[in-house]
């Protein structure tokens, strides 16, 4: 583990614009996205990780942003409009290293001090030690805007190869149950669910489990992967006691998408997979999204947005922040002419531009 600088501006988007993603229609909701490292080198070690192949990640251990909640705490005084906050996107951010969980924890206790909306992603069970830190919730549990969202990916023992560091998938399952029962909102990721070495029935399965473990929303994908995150998986499955589906996983993930610019289970696969599911989960009394690799028409017609997790608040004039959208502007916003946040620009601006969340007068 190294401390390294934390990035300016601490708060940004998904760097996708309006017109990319399945069918050139992003899916993302303007989100305010803070990693608590550099991409690569989580300790989960997940072999079809796409954080870990991005040109300049680090291999030889976490990098971990120094200074990292104190300068969310400045950007956040700062801001009028507030997206719901996603920590982290690119790294786990509760994963076994001392100095990633002491920061998140220190960026709990700035999100909820600030009053703004946020959830936690994680594949560690760990995560509910955040519930025994009286301090992080100066107004008592639950606090109200905030979420978690928990990893999925496959059955035990699967779980073992797919994600090998991380916290064994009935332990996950455990801690989601954990912070239901203490009143939080939880979402299941089955995110990615590799076919070929998960299959439908499995799915259904972890759709159950994650159910009867308090989730009421189900995100999911298949996968995507660039040529190295596809190449060390198929490495990692050879080396497994699973290399009899090696051929299976790689024939089902040959093809490249000319429209993400990687590899994917071919369009009808994907849209044969998705519906079942869906049906399924709608059928448990839960919301289905895909995770990008299809259009919006494929999640459930009553969610506002695919993450259906957090919200986009605007300060008031007392200083509070108060809730007033999903922050999915491309097709959501309550009042197109007259947005509530008073910036019209958000339903075209993405990603959005930090100016454009600040105050009008500082901006």
């Amino acid at each position: 583990m190294k401390w390294v600088p934390s990035s300016s501006p601490v708060i940004h988007d998904f760097p996708y614009s309006a017109s990319s993603g399945s069918d050139r229609e992003r899916k993302c909701p303007h989100t305010a996205i803070i990693n608590v490292t550099k991409a690569g080198a989580c300790r989960h070690r997940c072999p079809g990780c796409y954080a870990q192949h991005y040109r300049g990640s680090a291999t030889d251990g976490p990098r971990v942003y120094r200074g990292l909640a104190e300068r969310l705490d400045r950007e956040l005084k700062r801001l009028e409009i507030v997206p719901p906050l996603y920590v982290s996107a690119i790294t786990d951010c509760f994963q076994p290293v001392p100095e990633v969980r002491a920061l998140t924890r220190d960026i709990v206790r700035v999100v909820c001090r600030a009053g703004a909306s946020f959830y936690l992603a994680t594949k560690s069970a760990d995560i509910v030690d955040l519930l025994e830190v009286p301090e992080l919730w100066p107004d008592g549990l639950p606090f109200p805007h905030c979420s978690l969202q928990v990893s999925l990916e496959a059955v035990a023992p699967l779980d073992r190869v797919t994600s090998p560091g991380a916290s064994p998938v009935q332990a996950r399952l455990e801690a989601m149950r954990t912070f239901s029962e203490a009143g939080f909102r939880v979402v299941a990721r089955l995110d990615p669910l590799i076919i070929g070495l998960v299959d439908e029935d499995q799915a259904r399965a972890l759709a159950v489990e994650a159910a009867d473990a308090g989730a009421d929303h189900i995100i999911c994908s298949t996968g995507t992967f660039n040529r190295a995150s596809r190449a060390a998986l198929l490495q990692a499955l050879e080396r497994s006691p699973y290399a009899d589906q090696v051929d299976t996983v790689a024939r089902n993930y040959a093809a490249w998408d000319r429209d993400c610019g990687a590899y994917r289970l071919p369009r009808a696969r994907r849209e044969e997979f998705h519906g079942a599911l869906r049906a399924f989960v709608e059928g448990l009394g839960l919301t289905y999204a895909v995770c990008q690799e299809l259009p919006r028409h494929w999640d459930s017609p009553t969610i506002a947005s695919c993450t259906n997790c957090g919200v986009l608040m605007r300060r008031t004039v007392t200083g509070a922040l108060q809730p007033i959208c999903s922050g999915d502007c491309l097709r959501s916003c309550p009042d197109p002419a007259h947005p509530p946040c008073g910036r019209p620009e958000l339903q075209t601006q993405y990603p959005y531009r930090i100016s454009t969340l600040r105050a009008r007068a500082e901006a």
